[in-house]
């Protein structure tokens, strides 16, 4: 994946909602789990999904903090 497509990707990470988070991360994680076998696309989809995790975590502690809970 070249520098084009990463910088379209977290442009897409800044503004994407949770539910949309969500559902791509389903999507990577099932195709990560069954079609890949290049090491280096692997390792490009395992950071994918952390990437998508860190911002559904940041999108749960802004809701708890707009809310007040903790």
């Amino acid at each position: 994946m070249d520098k084009a497509w990463w910088k379209s990707f977290f442009r897409w990470l800044d503004q994407a909602g949770t539910e949309e988070l969500a559902r791509r991360k389903a999507e990577v994680a099932a195709f990560a789990n069954g079609k890949l076998n290049d090491p280096a696309v692997k390792a490009d989809a395992k950071r994918i999904l952390r990437l998508i995790d860190q911002e559904l975590l940041a999108h749960a502690s802004s809701a708890r903090r707009a809310t007040g809970k903790r």
